[in-house]
Parts: C-alpha cells; structure tokens; sequence
C-alpha cells in the first residue's frame, strides 16, 4: 500500500464475541440519563445522523450511510439527547455465514460511535439483544465488531 505511495490514516480490526455473553455482561449497566435509544428510523432525522457521522468521521460520507442503513438492510440505533442532539448510534447486519462451515449467525456491527462509553454501552447491548432475539439458538449468536485502531477508547467496551 504505501509502496505505491498512499499513506495509511487508520486501519480496523475486528473483534468477534458471544452476542449472549455481550448481552449478560452488559446487563447490569448504570442507566442512561437524558439518553433515549431509538431503533425507529422514524424518530430520527437523516441529515441530523449524517451530519453526527461527519463530525465522527472527518469527512461527508452521507450517501454511503444512506445506503448502509436504507438499502442493504441494515438495522440501527440512535441515541438522542433530551434536546434531540444525536449522541451516539450504529448499524447491524447479518453476514452471509456458509452453513457447511458454521452454523453461527454473524452480525456486523459497524460503525459504533458515541460521545461517551456509557452510551456506547448501551448501544451495544441494544444491538446484542436484538441479535439474540431474531436467533433461535442464541449461543450461536456472534458479533463482529469493527473499530478503527486509532480510537483507543473502543476497546473499553
């Protein structure tokens, strides 16, 4: 890569866990105060989100979001503040899993991104419910999480 002269911002790595164990251990979380998390594409405002994930990222990226979320089936989450200020969201979706090899259901969680790790924690236990309830064996259940490298604090989750 850098030897055909790009230079590397960031990469990701991807972390693998139990969607059952997530969900146990983040069971018990402190509740979230003035924080209300949606997975009602109705209760959110598109540009609003994009605009969150612009401020996150660096750069627009509105029309790959649109599709990540809208077109590919993805399911998300918004965490909204009492003033109706974004503080936080993510997307899921299902990987294509080869049932020859595995009998794992796989859910891509990607982005995840939050003001603080509370409510990232709550976003992710969010999701990790979710996945378990569309699954009927949840102990096949796993979550793949991608983070950049460069955000240390993504693996306090």
């Amino acid at each position: 890569y850098e030897q055909r002269g790009f230079k590397r911002f960031w990469t990701a790595d991807l972390y693998d866990c139990s969607a059952t164990s997530v969900s146990h251990y983040l069971s018990k979380l402190e509740e979230l105060p003035h924080v209300h998390i949606t997975a009602s594409l109705e209760e959110f405002n598109f540009d609003a989100l994009a605009a969150y994930d612009d401020s996150v990222c660096g750069e627009p990226r509105s029309s790959w979001l649109k599709k990540w979320i809208f077109e590919s089936d993805g399911s998300s989450w918004v965490a909204v503040d009492k003033t109706g200020k974004i503080v936080g969201y993510t997307v899921c979706h299902a990987l294509l899993t080869d049932t020859l090899k595995s009998e794992k259901k796989r859910y891509r969680i990607s982005p995840l991104f939050a003001n603080d790790l509370l409510t990232a924690k709550h976003l992710l236990k969010a999701v990790a419910d979710y996945c378990l309830a569309k699954e009927e064996r949840a102990d096949y259940t796993v979550l793949c999480l991608q983070f950049a490298t460069t955000n240390p604090g993504a693996l306090n989750l």
